[in-house]
């Protein structure tokens, strides 16, 4: 069936250019040793991550540098700040805009530091997220912190033999 409104060919113009990257042979296969692997190749990061996290990694959000390093980059999840350290988490509210010629920049303060008393300084790592939230866990469960995204409040939880120090 034709469309009385469509014509029944389209006329068009085929430009060509030659190129001497086509006229040109392409490059004779080499062989190739697949015993061996490249030294080029390198094994992804393995993630910062409990047993609690099964599925895929998140690797887009505000929290993403929790679950790629043994501590986070500064995660701002507005309107705190928060970076995990490998002695507890440091928060802050960001009150100040440096401005320069050639770029802007939020600069992390620290306002309080939350850790425990005993807590083994060592990797801070993901134990849960979600869509607008994450966890941290310092010391095997020692402490954890649940920051989410536009929350102005952080929980946390803390093994019971131990209190938190909040500076």
């Amino acid at each position: 069936m034709q469309l009385s409104h469509f014509p029944s060919t389209i006329p068009f113009t085929a430009l060509y250019f030659p190129s001497p990257y086509l006229s040109t042979p392409p490059h004779p296969l080499r062989e190739v040793n697949t015993t061996t692997r490249p030294s080029t190749i390198t094994d992804p990061p393995k993630p910062s991550i409990t047993a609690n996290i099964a599925g895929p990694v998140l690797t887009t959000d505000w929290c993403a540098s929790l679950a790629f390093s043994d501590t986070s980059e500064n995660m701002f999840a507005h309107p705190l700040v928060f970076r995990c350290t490998r002695s507890g988490l440091e928060l802050g509210y960001p009150n100040q805009t440096v401005i320069e010629a050639d770029y802007y920049m939020t600069p992390f303060n620290r306002d309080i530091r939350v850790t425990v008393d005993g807590l083994t300084p060592g990797s801070a790592l993901m134990d849960w997220y979600g869509d607008w939230a994450v966890r941290a866990s310092w010391d095997d469960g020692m402490m954890k912190a649940t920051m989410a995204h536009g929350s102005p409040f952080v929980y946390f939880d803390v093994a019971a033999a131990v209190s938190a120090v909040v500076s």
